[in-house]
């Protein structure tokens, strides 16, 4: 989960910069262009640097949060978090995603990776989804 949150990460960093073209590399090419235009995420990724620091429910949130999905306001967040907290664009990552294949839809989680497990992100997160949370449920 950890490299497939930041391979996402890294696109949403590289947004302007992609061509179709990359979506044609295979893994290792994408890798490598990853790693020429950020070096530390790439780093941090072979050194196993990066920690999961939150992992909840998705169907635990609503409103706001509802919107973690549409790529566009996770970047929004993401760089939300890297301004309130002084963190490099490359040292976080978040997503929303379906770890088990056969699991219903009611399995989608929401993920927080962080380069060595700072957790000041985590907290911030849970701020902004913390009016979202629906009061029925529990983590």
């Amino acid at each position: 989960m950890i490299c497939w949150t930041m391979l996402g990460r890294s696109m949403r960093i590289l947004k302007e910069e992609l061509t179709p073209g990359f979506f044609t590399m295979t893994n290792k090419e994408a890798f490598h262009l990853i790693q020429s235009r950020l070096p530390r995420l790439a780093d941090g990724l072979k050194n196993k640097e990066y920690n999961i620091i939150l992992d909840r429910k998705y169907s635990l949130f609503r409103g706001e949060a509802r919107k973690l999905q549409n790529q566009s306001y996770l970047r929004e967040i993401e760089e939300e978090m890297c301004r309130e907290t002084g963190l490099k664009k490359w040292s976080l990552g978040l997503t929303v995603a379906q770890p088990r294949i056969r699991e219903t839809d009611y399995y989608w989680r929401i993920y927080l990776i962080v380069n060595r497990g700072n957790e000041e992100p985590k907290t911030l997160l849970e701020d902004i989804l913390s009016s979202s949370v629906s009061l029925t449920q529990t983590a």
